[in-house]
């Protein structure tokens, strides 16, 4: 049986609106049903009856604007429902501008054309699990009061939640979709769960959470968000992948990537998000990823330096009292050791080098070197005494300030060194033999050459050794008379001089160049 074609042009209803969100003495607006001047809210008990009589599954459905109250909603699904255990069915229905004031159910129904509910309001729950789209279908400007549950729904061609307000949240789990599937607007928390969208999937607006977990997308996926908490855990993109988050010029990142574990990340793009909480546990070809614009990361407690969060797990599972300073992992998170983190820091510096970005990689090299000389402390003695001095000296060559710590105190000590043992105490005359050939014949000579006078003034020696200290450090040799002591210890400094401050300028060098 064919209801109300959706396809016809009616007047509105100007009986008062059943709405008790509108204003007092408002016209209903909804479509009327003929030969009468009102819709379907109106209508006398016996027209209404008359009318749902014709009605059957497959029906065309025509309630635009009509406001749903007293059990209508019920009574009209059950006109086109089938007599069996099945949901309802429709051909094409328009929904639009209808208001829901009671719970709205289509639970199992099925629509084989278009659905529209562009412009409806639910003030009560919204129902759409186990749903059969067949048309597309359109929600586009509609409010959803209560959540909007459209878990197992199957939408076989493009749905549109355009300008969509979903006040609680939307669940879209286990939902597939086989087009393109289009969401902006407003929404306390969008759940992703499992969902399967085979064309493109396109988020745009506020959004408080946004959960993804074992999603799958083959095409084209974009999230344009202002505000949400997004987790992609062990999802699956083979299409181009891109997360925005949008904020004024010095306001907060209001995007806050919260999981990647199990995502492949080729094609993945993510601008001015926060990753400060994200975790890369299990992330695939991490080295790939892009990060434009300004995506932020933890800090270390004293905010020297970028690090992941899985950093900060693992050293609040450690023991003393410094572990208090660093954020302990939620319930639930397994803790990752240094040997896995120091991949992760590795793949991030390649993915930031990639990008010319020179500081950013210098915080993830300073990462890798640190996990590396923890997982060291197991074993290998000689590659954890080596990083060990090379933190310490210089904090592995991105610590300027350390190397010229370093630096100053290789000059102190040669100075020291040289004023106490590296210049003679006493002239050295130094004898050289020989033979002197005459013309009588050769003849022996010994010949004795007296030395400059030995530096004996305390001062002298202080600024003798203050000289040869600084030559030491930029490798120039010297050409006073030491000891043999003297000698080693100018080696000593000729060595240790150039290597710090070869650091200290290595590590200006990765902080200012892009």
């Amino acid at each position: 049986m064919v209801g109300f074609p959706i396809q016809t042009r009616l007047p509105p209803c100007s009986h008062p609106s059943l709405n008790p969100a509108a204003e007092a003495g408002r016209a209903c607006g909804a479509t009327v049903y003929p030969p009468f001047d009102r819709c379907w809210a109106h209508l006398a008990p016996a027209d209404l009856d008359a009318y749902l009589a014709t009605l059957g599954p497959g029906s065309d459905v025509n309630a635009g604007g009509v406001t749903f109250t007293g059990g209508l909603l019920e009574r009209f699904l059950r006109a086109c429902s089938p007599g069996t255990q099945l949901g309802p069915r429709f051909r094409n229905v328009d929904f639009s501008d209808a208001a829901f004031v009671e719970p709205a159910v289509f639970t199992t129904a099925t629509f084989d054309g278009q659905a529209r509910f562009a412009g409806a309001t639910f003030v009560e729950g919204a129902y759409f699990a186990a749903v059969d789209f067949g048309g597309e279908a359109w929600f586009g400007g509609a409010t959803f009061a209560q959540d909007a549950i459209f878990r197992r729904t199957a939408f076989r061609e493009n749905a549109f939640f355009q300008d969509t307000a979903f006040q609680q949240g939307a669940v879209f789990e286990d939902t597939k979709v086989n087009r393109v599937l289009r969401l902006s607007g407003a929404a306390g928390s969008l759940d992703f769960t499992r969902c399967e969208v085979q064309g493109e999937l396109l988020v745009e607006g506020a959004v408080g959470a946004l959960a993804g977990t074992g999603m799958r997308v083959p095409g084209r996926m974009a999230l344009n968000l202002e505000e949400a908490r997004v987790d992609l855990s062990e999802s699956v993109f083979t299409g181009p992948i891109a997360i925005q988050g949008r904020r004024r010029p010095g306001q907060a990142h209001g995007v806050k990537v919260t999981a990647l574990r199990g995502v492949d990340a080729e094609r993945l793009v993510m601008t001015d998000v926060d990753l400060s909480e994200c975790q890369f546990a299990g992330i695939q070809r991490l080295d790939l990823i892009k990060l434009d614009g300004e995506c932020v990361f933890a800090a270390d407690p004293a905010g020297n330096r970028q690090v992941l969060a899985e950093e900060h797990h693992w050293r609040n599972a450690q023991p003393g009292r410094r572990a208090a300073r660093w954020a302990s992992a939620p319930p639930g998170v397994e803790v990752v050791g240094p040997e896995r983190l120091q991949v992760l820091y590795r793949q991030l510096r390649k993915a930031f080098e990639e990008t010319r970005n020179e500081p950013g990689a210098a915080d993830f090299y300073y990462g890798e070197m640190e996990m590396r000389r923890a997982a060291a402390r197991r074993g290998r003695r000689l590659e954890r005494w080596l990083l060990n001095a090379y933190w310490a000296t210089s904090g592995y060559a991105l610590r300027a300030s350390r190397a010229l710590g370093c630096l100053a105190l290789v000059i102190a000590a040669t100075i020291v060194a040289l004023v106490v043992w590296g210049f003679p105490a006493q002239a050295v005359d130094l004898k050289v033999d020989g033979t002197l050939t005459t013309q009588s014949g050769p003849r022996p000579i010994a010949v004795t050459i007296h030395q400059r006078d030995p530096t004996t003034q305390f001062g002298d020696r202080i600024g003798m050794a203050v000289e040869i200290a600084l030559n030491a450090a930029i490798f120039r040799d010297s050409d006073d008379q030491l000891t043999t002591a003297g000698r080693y210890i100018d080696i000593s400094a000729r060595l240790l001089g150039p290597l710090f401050l070869g650091f200290s300028l290595l590590a200006v060098r990765n902080r200012v160049k892009r």
